[in-house]
């Protein structure tokens, strides 16, 4: 990357662009599978925000709005093929988002899997207290070994690395067990009171012009809080004018248990 050293970023494939964007603590090794389904036509692109995967961390509290900028970079840098359609799981769901409505002729659709509903939420420390907590509670958490574990609970919980002894697993065992993975991961998670006030401003000025698709996950099982989760998946979509569909038994990471699924509405969000 001309303009960006120290990027990391994994394109596969021909033909038109699909930009992927993880949730909180996601890798672009979590999409192994949607990749593998969508690379023989699609040209895919993912980048690990900084301090995910093989970035490096950056000083900066993060934010939409520096999140989207780094993107808008990217696809500059990647010269990308005809409007891109952007994913966002969870998390990733609020800047994918924000960059379809503040840069239109470069997004051709959104799709967001089972993604984070952006609630405002009151908090009386300033986004850099935050910042500053989450930054010596990382601290800590690295000094008392506790990122060692993250590989296991990461296999446990999402298993998207399946290769057992694998270079790829290898790689993905290194990253989750990183000092920059753990910092990148809590600052974040301290940023979301700022990420979702910024989109809401974002949303006050700027339409979401071109299609859009929610992909929500139902467990299956008869709890109120997955019957909820659904409703407000639901909801989200109304508001943004979207298409829903919801896939059934599926868990939080669908692009992991529900690969070939995610990948076949993707295609089709992408011919529409």
């Amino acid at each position: 990357m001309p303009d960006l050293p120290a990027e990391h970023v994994a394109v596969d494939g021909r033909g038109p662009a699909v930009l992927l964007c993880s949730g909180l603590g996601g890798n672009w090794f979590d999409w192994d599978g949607v990749v593998h389904l969508l690379s023989s036509e699609r040209q895919v692109i993912r980048s690990d925000r900084p301090g995910y995967g093989l970035n490096p961390p950056a000083a900066e509290v993060p934010s939409i709005r520096g999140e989207v900028e780094r993107l808008r970079r990217l696809m500059h840098e990647l010269t990308l093929r005809g409007p891109t359609i952007v994913v966002g799981h969870s998390l990733g769901g609020l800047y994918a988002e924000a960059l379809a409505r503040t840069h239109p002729s470069l997004v051709g659709g959104v799709v967001l899997v089972d993604g984070s509903v952006p609630t405002p939420s009151r908090t009386a420390l300033s986004p850099d207290c935050r910042d500053s907590i989450a930054q010596t509670l990382a601290g800590l958490l690295v000094g008392s070994g506790v990122p060692t574990l993250v590989p296991t609970a990461h296999r446990l919980l999402i298993g998207s690395v399946r290769e057992s002894g694998s270079s790829r697993s290898e790689v993905a065992a290194t990253v989750l067990r990183g000092r920059s993975y753990i910092r990148a991961l809590l600052r974040e998670y301290a940023a979301y009171p700022r990420l979702v006030a910024d989109l809401m401003e974002i949303r006050g000025s700027a339409p979401l012009l071109g299609p859009a698709l929610v992909i929500a996950a139902d467990s299956g099982r008869a709890f109120p809080s997955s019957a909820r989760w659904i409703r407000m998946q639901r909801r989200a979509a109304r508001e943004l004018r979207a298409e829903c569909v919801v896939l059934t038994p599926a868990r939080h990471h669908l692009m992991v248990d529900r690969a070939a699924d995610v990948a076949g509405l993707i295609r089709s969000a992408g011919s529409k």
